[in-house]
Order: C-alpha cells, then structure tokens, then sequence
C-alpha cells in the first residue's frame, strides 16, 4: 500500500437529513423529533427556489441541532462550503462544543484575525471536510476569508440587526473622540439651529432623550468635509470598528444619514447594503435562523434582503418549551427591595442563577450589591464564563451576570432556574432612538423589541420539562411588560405568563409575602406552583383564540422589499429610481388603517421630496414642491422634528397661525412625554398615578399662600413659591428656567422657541404695597435676559406675581407701561385647571412612540387653559401692574 490514500469522491446515499443523522453513532442527542423533522423536510421541498430561506423554531426547541444537521447533510450530499455564524465569540465555541460533544457533527471553529486561522482546519472547511463556525464580524467584512462559502446559516438571525449594521456605522462618541468630535460639530454648526448645537457642545441643561438628524439636504452641504475629517482624523485607529466602517461607507457617504445625541455622532445608511459584501453576496444559499422570524420584514430590512421563504411549524405543531413564572418585585415594593432582596432571597434556594442587565455599569453594581449580601459568591462575567461555563454548571452559590446579552447564552436543565433580568437596552442606535422619540413610529420597532424580550426570558428553560422563575426589574422593561398592547406582540404563552406574574406580584399581602410566594415558584411540586400553572394555561388558551393578522404590521412587511430597493438605489447613485420608489412606499403607507404608521408616512414624503430635491441639483424649480414641503410641515405637526425641513430645503413656509400653535402645542406634549419617562414617575399607570398627584400636590402647597405662617420669613416663603412655580411650568410642557443669579428674573417659561413669559414674583407679609425696589427688579428682566438669554428676535411678556393689590405711589411712576400683574390666587385656580389637564393626559399614556397618544394629548390641550394661544391671549389681556391702586407703608 502506498503512502498516500487519494479518494476520488465520497459516496453519499442518503434521502434525507433525518436518515444521514440516524448513522451518527457518536451521537448523544438520540434522534430528531417529529417537528424538527418537519421543518427539514420543508427546507428540502423548497429545491433551492429562493437563496434566502427563514426557519422558524422556538426558544429551546432544538433551533441549532436543526441548523447542523441541515448544514452537515449539505456539505456531505453536494459538497458544499458550509459557514454556521453566531453573534459573537461566546457563542462560536458554544455551538461547536454542542456540535462536537453533543451531535457528532466536525466543525472548526474560526475567531480573532483572519492571519491566525489554522491552515489546516480552514483546508477542512474550504473542501467541504467540515463546517465552519465563525462570527458576523468575519462575514460582513469586505476581507473575509468566506467569499466563496456556498451556503451560510445566521444563528439568531432575530437579534442580528446591531451585529449586521455596526459594520457600516461610524460611531464617533465624544468620550473616544472628544477632538474628532468637536470639530464635526463645527463643520455643522451652519446647518443646524441653535438648540441642537448647544445640545452637542453641552451648554444646555442635559437631556439623555434628545436626539437629532440631519436633513439630507443639510448632510448634502456638508458631507465632503466631514468625510475629509474623519478620514484624515489619527484619533481613528486601524483595525477599530471605526476603520472599518469608514472603509465600508466612504465611497457611499450620500447614501448614509446622520444622528447625533449629546454624547455621539453615527453616520449610517439606514438598511445595511449586506448584498455588496462579497462573502454575502456570492453565497448560494443564505439560511436565517430565529425563535421569532415576524411578519414586520425585520429580517429582510437586518439583512437588506428584498424577500425570504418562510419555514416554521403549524400553531398545533409549536412545542411548549419549559415554564417562566415571572415576579414583578418593584411593581409594588420596590422601596423594599433596593438591595435585591427578593433576588437574594431566591438565590439563596437555588444556589445557581443568572442575571441579564444592560451596561457594564449595571453589571459592576449588581455584582456589588449581590456579594455585600453573600460574600462567598463567586460571579462569573462573560468573558469568564466562555472559558469556564463547565465550572459555572457544577458550583453552588454562583451566578452568571451579563452586560448586554439577551440572546444565545443558554443555560438548560438544572444549571439554572432563577433568573434575572435588570431592565434592556431597549435601542441599538440612534436611528432607533429617533424613528420612536421624533417619527413615533414605534411599531416599526416593535418586533426587535418582542424579539429581545422573547429570547432573554427564555435562557434558562431550554427543554419541555425545564422552568423557571424570572424576575423582572427595571423601568423601561416593566413599562413594555405592563402595557397591555405591547403585551399582544407576545406568543399566547408569554403573555400569559407575564400577566399571571404581575397578578401574583401585586395580589402579595406583603413584601415577606412575595418572597414566599416566589420561593414556592422554585418548586414544581408546591401547589402554589400548580395553581399559577394553571392559570397561565387557562389564560393562554383564551388568548390562542385571539390571534389575528395585524394589518399595520402587513404593510411594514409589503414596504420592507421596497426600502431595501431604496438603500441600494442610493447606494448606487441611482436617485431617480430612489424617487420612484420611495413613491411606492407611501401609497403603501397610506393604506394603514389607524394611525400607528403616520410619522413614518411623514418620514417617507420627507425622502421623497429629498430625492427630488437632489435631482433638482439642490434648489426647486416653481412653487410644487415648495406647496409639497408645506403641505408635509402643515400635515406632521405633531412631529416638530419636520420643522426644521423648512431651514434644510431653504424654502419660505406659508404657515398660519392655528399650525404655528400646533407646533407650539406638539413641543409641550413632547416635554410631557419626557417628565412621564423620567425616572421620578414610575413604571406603570398605578405607579405613574401616584407620582403625579404626589408632585401636584407639592405644586399646589407651594403656590398656596392660605397657611402661610406670617412669623415664616418672606423670602423662604418666596423660595418655595418661585420653586413650585418652576415645577409647574414644567410639568404643563413649558420649557422652563430659573436662575439663583441675584439679578435674574424669576422663573421665566417658553411659549414657543420665540416668546417668553418672564415673571417677578413677591410676596408680602401684611399685603402692603409694592415698593420702588421691586418694580426696577421687574422692569429690567428683558435686558438680562436679551444679555444672558435670548436672541434680540424674542418677544418677552413680562409679569409680576403678588398677593398684594396695590403700589407704591413712587413706584408707579417707575413701572413699565408693558408689565402685566397676576394675582397668586388668580395663579393658584389656573394651576388647579391646568394640572386636572395633564392629569387626564397621564392617564391616557402607555408607551413610548405611541402617535396616537400624542393626537389625544393635542385634542386635550387645545381645548383647555393651556393652549399656548389662548393662553398667551389671556396673559396679554391682564391688567397692568401701572393700574393697581396707589397705597403706601
């Protein structure tokens, strides 16, 4: 026999998946079950139809053994370049050791830099001797070493979106690169308004939820110089995600949008252009998998993939994986629970949990909290935990917290059942951010959301039999869980568990009471845990019956191949067809039947219009497309964003008064919406309720003078008033100012970016009148302001608050002919009304990004005693301090 062994081909008989899997004797998985084997008998129906193929399996329903098995019998039947990629590292060696140990299955495993790759396993991979499991990072990168894989399977393809994008995202964060972001912000410094420049230079009161983006038109101007600016900047460093980005989008700049907050700025395109990834593109079949594929188009918009067959199971087919029973601590006890003692408690029983929060931060204090309480617990990060989850599966008193990690992580059977999850990272980006705070277009959001809370309460219930108990923590993840309309984007099951959690949490007698109850969720056998089992299936089955198809969410679906056509259209320079459609997407848009989609409606008419704008060369040619822009401004009131279009596209808007205070009313409602979001009101309505009449109450004692204690020095008292009256501005959605500078006014309110209400309030013990001193004190807040605040074009309304009736006689020969005079009991009856106003607005909130919230809220206000009009009206039409009647000391 001679040295070498040369094979002329390998002899591969078997029909099926099912029956090449079944001789993988080295197996410790013993075979497929029936509906594992219904999704691969669909895939090899499709007869390679479609490139992009979508299977659907849910959470611990065998998602990977699915994807391996279908890979290996690829490679082996055509002798096929196989690729498995995964989120990130973790995951790599996780699913290679699962293939390995578990299935049978060869594979190598390809991380870190493309240079280091064995020479040896990669020639496994590239003759089809094994498959390769490697990283997004390693596909969508204009240098992989995957051009010619033939077939590509994307784990998670439901949560790919931030791995996908992230490779044409340059993120220049100001605490990277503070010089490199100083100076884009004065390259745009001429084509953005004063308040969004004082946002990104920090000289303006912080607000973490602004955001902001550049009309294309704006970006258009100014586009060369930033790309000459960060191109030549060396605070970017090769091999940084940042180089790559840039390499990626440099020669495509025009096809990119800019968002900035206060702390960064991205320039993106808004689909990623992954079909200009060779490694991607040449690919013969690209295979997503995901628990929750959807009906919105987010894979098709994640991967920029015009259309997908779809592969899941029939509704009677879906296999009920594991049990969560979900505990809401901080629904009702949350200021007994500040150092994680519900937490703690069922740690203590359970020996073995894990905790998914959203920063490293959170991670860092978590852990702080957790072992103070329990000095011999070992934590396990990430990182340690890829290199000694074995470890983590065999101790006791350990736990696994992980920053930012709600997907692909499992930990199944008895290596966990607590778990808990600390709020989410609820956005991946500014784009996201700014589609639901500016466009209120948060069902476009909607299904990334479901998905990232789907996958997160399902880590640890991995089998039929498996279970848990989740404790849920955090504003934002128990403001969604508790808006019954968001609940609905959930499966039958998780909604009823979640609803089942939050009766059981806040039906607790007690904080001790909870914790019981939770302790007895850890035990399948108690007949608390049999009794809320059975709730949650009765609940479930009553909601199976409720499924329909969401037509808004039909239309997201139909737009999604249309705005893949559009990001390749500017990708490639082709404007006009980018015109045309962009056209097609707002018939679409039209046809929805509420008015959950109308901000990206706006949005869409807003491209349209830019598109042709570019066409044009820049400038309009006649008054259409001016009466466009006008229509879309008078059309988008409620979205104050769109104003700035007018400044963007350089045209002349023709507004009327009634649309100018529709503006004003839409900035106050966006100002609500913020104090309903600060963490000051709580989660839920209840929570939010309790929140608001305790600050009310606060506001209405601070401008009530009837117990006022006359031995109570003046100026406290006025300390207190001025305090209560700031609130109050702030509260009815005024942007509001006060100043502890002894010269300033005192408070003063916003009606608008253009009109000011400044006040002089004065208390006096007895009622005697006002004297010389007070007067020049009102009479010279318009020059400090026009100092120190305002531009020359503001128009001031300044009043003086007293509950005195009457002046000095000296004094009125002083006073401004313009100062008007506010009674603090005519003040005290308009705060009442006021406050009853954007109480029934509280009560009307659900969510974030919700328009039609923001409609109600706009009907409420027009109609009440804070429409800025009427009440600017009002404020003109008061008697002037000149007219009070003259008395002396």
């Amino acid at each position: 026999m001679g040295r070498f062994n040369f094979q002329s081909g390998t002899n591969f008989e078997y029909a099926s998946p099912q029956s090449m899997y079944s001789d993988y004797k080295q197996k410790k998985i013993r075979g497929i079950l029936d509906y594992q084997a219904n999704i691969l008998d669909q895939y090899i129906k499709t007869k390679n139809e479609n490139r992009d193929v979508t299977l659907e399996l849910p959470t611990g329903s065998g998602k990977t053994l699915v994807a391996l098995i279908l890979g290996e019998y690829l490679r082996r039947k055509n002798q096929q370049k196989v690729v498995y990629v995964c989120l990130n590292n973790l995951l790599v060696e996780q699913v290679a050791r699962e293939a390995k140990e578990k299935y049978g299955i060869n594979c190598h495993t390809f991380v870190g830099k493309f240079s280091e790759y064995k020479d040896d396993e990669f020639m496994d991979y590239n003759n089809a001797e094994s498959i390769a499991i490697t990283s997004y990072s390693a596909i969508f990168n204009k240098y992989s070493r995957f051009k010619d894989a033939n077939v590509l399977f994307f784990d998670d393809a439901h949560n790919a979106s931030p791995y996908v994008i992230s490779n044409w995202t340059l993120k220049i964060e100001k605490s990277s690169y503070q010089g490199l972001f100083e100076e884009l912000v004065d390259i745009l410094k001429n084509t953005i308004n004063t308040d969004t420049y004082s946002h990104l230079m920090g000289t303006i009161r912080p607000d973490p939820h602004w955001v902001d983006m550049l009309p294309l038109p704006s970006f258009d101007k100014v586009a060369s110089k930033l790309l000459g600016t960060i191109s030549a900047s060396n605070e970017i460093t090769n091999n940084s995600a940042n180089h790559f980005a840039l390499d990626n989008i440099q020669d495509h700049f025009s096809a990119c949008n800019l968002f900035m907050n206060e702390h960064s700025i991205e320039i993106s395109p808004q689909i990623a252009p992954c079909d200009t990834i060779a490694s991607f593109h040449n690919a013969e079949r690209r295979i997503y998998l995901s628990a929750t594929i959807g009906q919105s188009g987010e894979i098709e918009r994640t991967f920029g993939i015009h259309d997908a067959t779809q592969i899941k199971l029939n509704p009677d087919e879906i296999p009920r994986i594991g049990r969560r029973m979900f505990v809401f601590p901080n629904l009702k006890w949350s200021k007994l629970n500040t150092q994680e003692e519900l937490f703690n408690n069922l740690h203590l029983e359970n020996k073995r949990s894990v905790a998914l929060v959203k920063s490293k931060k959170e991670e860092n204090h978590l852990q702080t909290i957790l072992e103070k309480n329990n000095p011999s617990l070992t934590s396990f990060d990430g990182l340690k935990l890829q290199k000694n989850i074995r470890d983590f599966a065999v101790k006791e008193n350990v736990i696994a917290i992980l920053a930012n990690r709600y997907d692909g992580i499992d930990f199944p059977d008895n290596m966990s059942h607590l778990l808990l999850l600390k709020d989410l990272p609820r956005y991946k980006n500014l784009q996201e951010i700014f589609f639901s705070s500016k466009l209120k277009a948060a069902p476009l959001l909607d299904e990334a959301l479901k998905n990232k809370i789907t996958q997160a309460v399902g880590r640890c219930t991995r089998g039929t039999n498996d279970f848990s108990v989740v404790v849920v923590e955090g504003r934002d993840l128990e403001s969604i869980l508790s808006d019954i309309n968001k609940r609905k984007l959930f499966s039958p099951e998780l909604q009823a568990e979640i609803s089942i959690g939050m009766q059981v949490s806040t039906q607790a007698d007690d904080f001790n009471d909870l914790i019981g109850i939770s302790k007895d969720l850890m035990n399948p056998k108690s007949k608390i845990w049999y009794e809320v089992n059975e709730g949650i299936i009765e609940l479930r089955n009553k909601k199976l019956n409720d499924i329909k198809d969401d037509a808004d969410t039909l239309i997201l679906k139909k737009i999604s191949k249309n705005e893949v056509k559009f990001q390749y259209c500017l990708w490639n320079g082709a404007t006009k067809k980018a015109y045309e459609i962009s056209k097609s997407i707002i018939l679409d848009l039209k046809k929805c039947q509420n008015e959950t989609l109308e901000g990206l409606q706006m949005y869409w008419r807003y491209l349209n219009i830019a598109m042709l704008y570019r066409i044009e060369n820049n400038h309009f040619k006649g008054n259409l497309i001016t009466q466009q822009i006008n229509n879309l401004l008078e059309d988008s009131y409620l979205l104050p964003w769109f104003k700035s279009l007018q400044y963007s596209f350089n045209v002349n808007e023709t507004q009327s008064i009634d649309s100018f205070n529709d503006l004003r009313i839409a900035d106050m409602i966006n100002n609500i919406e913020k104090n309903i979001s600060s963490s000051d009101y709580g989660s839920n309505s209840s929570s939010r309720s309790k929140a608001f009449e305790k600050q009310c109450a606060e506001i209405t004692s601070g401008l009530s003078l009837s117990n006022y204690d006359q031995q109570e020095k003046v100026k406290d008292r006025g300390i207190k008033f001025e305090k209560a009256l700031t609130n109050l501005g702030n509260v009815l959605g005024f942007l509001t100012k006060n100043s502890t500078n002894s010269a300033a006014p005192d408070p003063w309110f916003y009606l608008d970016g253009g009109t000011i209400v400044v006040s002089e309030v004065k208390l006096y013990a007895n009622y005697k009148p006002i004297p010389v001193k007070h007067i020049r004190e009102s009479r010279d807040h318009p020059q400090w302001l026009a100092k120190n605040e305002i531009v020359s074009s503001t128009r001031i309304i300044n009043v003086l608050i007293s509950n005195t009736l009457s002046i000095e006689p000296s004094a009125k020969q002083l006073v401004s002919s313009s100062i008007k005079y506010i009674n603090t009991e005519q003040l005290q009856k308009f705060a009442k009304l006021a406050l009853s106003t954007i109480k029934e607005i509280n009560e009307l909130y659900t969510t974030e990004g919700d328009i039609s919230w923001n409609k109600k809220a706009s009907s409420i206000i027009s109609n009440s005693v804070i429409n800025p009009a009427s009440l600017e009206e009002k404020i003109k039409n008061l008697p002037l301090v000149k007219n009070l009647s003259t008395g002396s000391n």
